[in-house]
């Protein structure tokens, strides 16, 4: 893993990114000073499921549990 960070790693140079956001907000407010209507856009519908992560863990660490608890148990009936 260290390895992989270093091969990307470079110096934060921040003069190579813009701030489109802000740049586009002053353009919207520009507009709607010299006088165009703005109609905001319908929100986009989800693409994705939204997963429950602490579920997930639950079952998870739960699964594992019953793992070692079968674990043990398989060892003591044969020894």
């Amino acid at each position: 893993a260290a390895q992989l960070v270093a091969t990307i790693e470079t110096d934060w140079d921040p003069s190579r990114y813009r701030d489109t956001y802000h740049e586009d907000l002053l353009a919207l407010i520009t507009r709607k000073a010299e006088g165009e209507t703005i109609v905001a856009p319908e929100p986009a519908a989800p693409t994705a499921e939204v997963v429950d992560i602490m579920d997930l863990l639950k079952r998870s660490v739960e699964e594992a549990r019953r793992a070692k608890a079968s674990d043990a148990a398989g060892a003591q009936a044969a020894g």
